[in-house]
């Protein structure tokens, strides 16, 4: 018969799972406890028990008493749990060998730990209870190595304040004061910006000063009366924010200078709340008039300045008779910049509208390379286009000579080539 291995005596489970080989057990001592329901193999049962074969099962009337089997108890410390015999099955055919049963190793429940161990192994499982008392407060776990002590940090009572009490009228009034002190600079500078770069720049800027002050003015608690249109300037100010930096992303696009960037943002949507919502605040209390926003354009239609066909930008002041001829077929006006070979300052330049040829005369003797530049609404003060802006530089160095009986003439003509063009910067010669 086979079986497994009684408990282990002592403190301590058995250090490892027994083999699954199969092990010869002790044959039990039946002599005081038969076990019923089998006899010894044969055609008969005999009439004697032969030595090492079980006694006969009692008669029906007198059951043996049987110990009861271990079932899972913990043992006491130190000693293993009396290994009684274990009853067969009742209904074992006579004639084949009985079938006992041990039990599971595997089933069998661990020791306990000793008691001069340190570090217990704890398992967690924590619900915790939150209990909000004027507000949420805040749970703490403090886990050490052998314990786990939930805490609450103290919630605020009832009474106590949860936000920033109310400024004055006059404190909030020098609230918006400093709103327009920080951005009207920061505006002023980006309507002001010549090229894509600058713009880029400076709308950046004036986006990053409009995050500070909005997140500034959010954290100041308004009068009562105007608590709703401080909410609303609040959320406005980071809407117009959103418009001014999408500005700054313009590359090859439609805005390119500071005229076109002012009235592209004066009709965005962030414009339209910004104004909305200093207009409410303006008449949120009736016995105060708030003020704020000077730096806010108002709606501004595209400007679209140009100047006349062959008009002299920047004149050479040369009596010279050498001529540079430019032939626009592009869809956009023009303006041809001349300057010495390998320079960037311009000696001459000329305004050429779409469609026309107009010539310069007056370039002094000398190797010059040529550029042009094409866009919409020509802004005199900075020399430069606001919109749709761009330029090149033409693939070959222009020699001009002038003697007393000649002079040099270039004819050159710009075809449609939208790809020869690059963003405009500061490279175009001036």
């Amino acid at each position: 018969m086979t079986g497994g291995y009684p408990p282990a005596t002592g403190d301590d489970p058995p250090s490892s799972v027994p083999s699954s080989d199969p092990v010869s057990a002790p044959t039990p001592d039946m002599s005081s406890s038969p076990e019923p329901g089998w006899a010894p193999p044969g055609p008969s049962a005999p009439d004697s028990t032969p030595p090492g074969w079980p006694t006969p099962p009692p008669p029906a009337d007198q059951p043996p008493t049987l110990a009861t089997p271990y079932t899972g108890d913990t043992p006491p410390s130190g000693s293993a749990p009396a290994y009684s015999a274990l009853p067969t099955p009742a209904d074992t055919p006579y004639g084949q060998p009985p079938v006992y049963f041990y039990p599971d190793p595997l089933q069998q429940p661990p020791s306990p730990p000793r008691k001069s161990r340190v570090g217990l192994l704890i398992g967690i499982v924590a619900a915790v209870v939150v209990v909000v008392l004027g507000g949420t407060a805040a749970v703490v776990l403090t886990i050490g190595r052998e314990r786990f002590q939930p805490a609450l940090a103290a919630a605020p009572s009832a009474s106590s304040p949860t936000h920033n009490p109310a400024v004055s009228p006059e404190e909030y009034q020098r609230a918006l004061d400093v709103v327009d002190q920080e951005l009207g600079p920061l505006y002023t500078a980006m309507v002001g910006s010549k090229h894509p770069d600058d713009l880029q720049t400076t709308a950046f800027a004036l986006a990053k000063g409009i995050e500070n002050e909005s997140v500034a003015l959010s954290a100041v608690e308004p009068p009562t009366a105007i608590a709703a249109a401080h909410q609303h300037l609040v959320e406005a100010l980071r809407a117009f924010g959103s418009a001014v930096s999408s500005v700054g992303s313009t590359n090859l696009g439609p805005v390119c200078g500071g005229a076109s960037a002012l009235s592209f943002v004066s009709r965005s949507t962030g414009a339209d709340k910004l104004r909305a919502a200093i207009a409410e605040l303006t008449t949120a209390d009736s016995a105060r008039v708030y003020k704020v926003g000077a730096f806010v354009p108002p709606v501004t239609p595209d400007p679209n300045r140009s100047l006349g066909n062959g008009t002299k930008v920047k004149s050479s002041k040369s009596s010279a008779s050498n001529r540079l001829i430019i032939k626009n077929q592009t869809t956009m006006d023009i303006v041809a910049s001349v300057a010495p070979t390998g320079t960037k300052t311009a000696v001459a330049m000329f305004y050429i509208q779409t469609g026309k040829e107009a010539t310069y005369i007056g370039i002094p003797s000398g190797s010059y390379d040529v550029f042009l530049m094409h866009g919409q609404d020509w802004d005199a003060a900075n020399t430069t286009f606001t919109r749709q802006c761009a330029f090149r530089q033409l693939p070959k160095t222009f020699d001009f000579k002038e003697t007393s009986t000649t002079y040099s003439v270039w004819t050159v003509t710009v075809p449609e080539e939208p790809l020869a063009w690059r963003t405009l910067n500061a490279e175009f010669p001036q």
